[in-house]
């Protein structure tokens, strides 16, 4: 806006030098004064001619006022029409690669883990005692339970000693149930032994001597 006022000032500027230059052309054609009669005769001519060449000059400022009203419409028209946004282009988006699924290693359960191995494990043949025997055993760990609590009763270990007596009840009472029980057993085989005997004519000797066995 500030250009356009300086412009259309300038211009009336220039409009004004232009009249005052044609001014001072119009006096210089004017003949010397000679006489006082001279000097009145050309005056209405002067002040006719200067008027028939003021409308051009105000034809050239309307135009120039009509130039700078242009040019300001331009202006606010450029001001007021808003930029368009250029378009940008939006990116593509870039494929993803899926990570592919790691395998997954299977694990077998503990308990299948030792049932096979119990499977795995041979066979251990079945160790069978007499009664003789695991008596026999029970009456030598009594042995050795005795001596390690006289050591301890010897030593004032007082915790070993407690622990000593009660293994050597423990051993006590199932030495007693083995002979109540071998008795017993005793006592029916020999029950079985009469029965046999008293068969023994009715039975084949083959019979007799499996079943006496």
């Amino acid at each position: 806006m500030n250009i356009l006022l300086i412009s259309a000032l300038v211009a009336a500027a220039l409009v004004l030098l232009l009249l005052l230059l044609k001014k001072k052309t119009s006096a210089e054609k004017v003949s010397p004064v000679s006489s006082p009669e001279d000097e009145a005769a050309p005056l209405p001519e002067s002040s006719s001619q200067p008027v028939a060449d003021e409308q051009p000059v105000a034809d050239e400022a309307e135009e120039v006022s009509v130039a700078g009203k242009g040019e300001k419409a331009e202006a606010v028209e450029a001001v007021e029409a808003p930029a368009e946004p250029e378009e940008i282009p939006e990116p593509e988006p870039e494929p993803v690669a899926e990570p592919e699924p790691e395998p997954v290693a299977e694990v077998e359960e503990p308990a299948v883990q030792e049932r096979a191995t119990e499977d795995a494990r041979p066979e251990e043949p079945v160790v069978t005692l007499s009664i003789e025997s695991y008596e026999q055993r029970l009456l030598d760990l009594k042995d050795r339970q005795l001596a390690a609590l006289s050591e301890a009763i010897e030593k004032n270990e007082e915790s070993r000693r407690e622990r000593l007596q009660v293994e050597l009840v423990a051993l006590t009472e199932s030495l007693t149930s083995l002979e109540q029980s071998y008795a017993h057993e005793t006592a029916c085989r020999h029950k079985a032994r009469q029965v046999l005997d008293q068969m023994r004519a009715e039975l084949d000797p083959v019979e007799y001597e499996q079943a006496a066995a």
